[in-house]
């Protein structure tokens, strides 16, 4: 079985443009992620998977600085780009990142990945609320599931956000939500980046706990919410964007 990690990735951003190559602490975004998630042992490739616009040329510029494959697809079918990708690769599992998360847990990466192939599921959700902290978790997706939703899934939204699908279809495939430990199950820590906030927050936390080459860790990122209220206020009033994954949030982990 081989497991590809897939970055989905461009800078066509309508919220926070080209925010994957902002800077956090003399990196750009995306080489942050890419740094946390090459740490996850049970992924067998890594891919930055950008779109065949022009202004993306800048995004495989830095993926091969840092030595990571690339593959360039349609623009707003996501999904297909991820079918394409993950065929590209002979991949058998997908691990689905998106370029907007910068604290991407990799640990939670290979504990998703070693719960899915054990429980031979079709899908297994890691995100927030219940498996971990906002922007730091993941999903895995068997690439015969991701053929599947692509000859089933019609509506540009299914195209575009690749795993609702799934969520609005529960009888068509083995689903499974992964828990995680419950100092993660917070609501007053936002670490993905959609708003200008967002990267304000992150780069505080980079700048606060980023210590020489050592990851920064989550636990820390909890201890330090608890220790100082005020500090993850700079993005409480961020909107985060809806997706189907929040109306099965509560289901725990089942089938």
């Amino acid at each position: 079985m081989i497991v590809a990690g897939i970055v989905q990735v461009r800078l066509a951003s309508q919220r926070l443009r080209r925010k994957a190559l902002l800077d956090i602490m003399g990196k750009p975004l995306l080489e942050r992620l890419i740094e946390r998630v090459k740490y996850a042992s049970r992924m067998d490739k890594l891919v930055v998977a950008t779109t065949v616009l022009c202004e993306d040329d800048e995004i495989v510029d830095l993926a091969k600085r840092l030595n990571v494959d690339v593959f360039r697809g349609p623009v707003n079918d996501v999904l297909k780009r991820y079918v394409e990708c993950a065929g590209l690769v002979n991949a058998d599992v997908v691990v689905r990142l998106t370029g907007d998360n910068p604290l991407t847990d990799p640990i939670l990466i290979d504990r998703a990945i070693d719960h899915h192939l054990r429980t031979g599921v079709d899908y297994t959700c890691c995100k927030h609320p219940g498996a971990t902290l906002l922007g730091t978790g993941n999903e895995i997706v068997s690439v015969g599931t991701l053929r599947k939703i692509e000859k089933l899934a019609k509506g540009s939204y299914f195209r575009e956000h690749v795993t609702p699908f799934i969520l609005e279809n529960p009888s068509l495939f083995k689903i499974s939500f992964l828990n995680g430990d419950r100092i993660f199950n917070r609501e007053d820590i936002r670490l993905t980046v959609d708003t200008e906030q967002d990267l304000e927050l992150i780069r505080k936390v980079y700048a606060q706990l980023s210590k020489s080459e050592n990851l920064i860790d989550l636990v820390d990122v909890v201890n330090l919410a608890d220790s100082d209220s005020e500090f993850f206020k700079v993005n409480v009033n961020a909107e985060q964007k809806e997706d189907s994954y929040g109306k099965f949030a509560g289901s725990g982990e089942g089938y």
